[in-house]
């Protein structure tokens, strides 16, 4: 099983229905769809992973909250011809995902670029971290205006926690590792130290 599909499988289970969720709601439908294609009169892709939940309220009103995950492993990263074309796709899953008429309109969504971490992938980040910025604060979900959405670039790994690249370009340049090291020096997410790692590696 490559990373990337190692981290699908980590994010349905992340995505599934929590305790919380059952308290909040009579009766829950959770689906999650790999490869899931959206078509908009011929502007059309897939992303890695979409999942929805369903929940219904004592008053049978019902809530959707879907995730759509688009994931980047090295070899993802080396195939690209930049960081150009992996923005150009997840600009394109934003803007037309929900174009397609067969996608139900949810109460809340969030879109994910999800970066594994590795020397690459953090040297990548740090390389162009300001083509990065301004993806994520580009509002191109045109369907969901109004509604509860998050845009977010992350690192995530499969043995626990998320480290986002953003606010870390809006707060400091995560061009600056050690200014990154210094604030987050002390977490213990292994996500997190694994991101730092990696950032010390290139100052070395």
């Amino acid at each position: 099983m490559s990373r990337e599909d190692q981290m699908v499988s980590h994010l349905i289970d992340l995505t599934s229905p929590s305790e919380i969720d059952h308290e909040d709601y009579t009766d829950i439908e959770f689906n999650a769809t790999p490869e899931a294609h959206y078509n908009h009169y011929g502007d059309r892709g897939a992303v890695d992973l979409h999942t929805r939940l369903v929940g219904q309220r004592e008053d049978g009103s019902e809530r959707i909250r879907d995730y759509i995950f688009e994931v980047k492993a090295d070899a993802a990263i080396r195939e690209a011809t930049g960081a150009n074309e992996i923005i150009r796709q997840w600009n394109h899953q934003r803007k037309y995902f929900y174009k397609d008429e067969s996608k139900r309109i949810p109460d809340e969504a969030s879109f994910q670029l999800v970066f594994l971490p590795s020397r690459l992938s953090v040297q990548h980040l740090v390389e162009n971290h300001e083509m990065y910025e301004a993806a994520q604060g580009r509002d191109l979900c045109e369907p969901l205006d109004g509604y509860d959405l998050r845009e977010q670039i992350l690192f995530r790994s499969t043995k626990g926690g998320h480290s986002p690249v953003l606010p870390f370009t809006q707060t400091y340049s995560i061009a600056d590792p050690e200014e990154v090291i210094e604030i987050f020096g002390g977490a213990e997410e292994h996500c997190t130290r694994s991101v730092i790692k990696y950032l010390r590696e290139l100052t070395e």
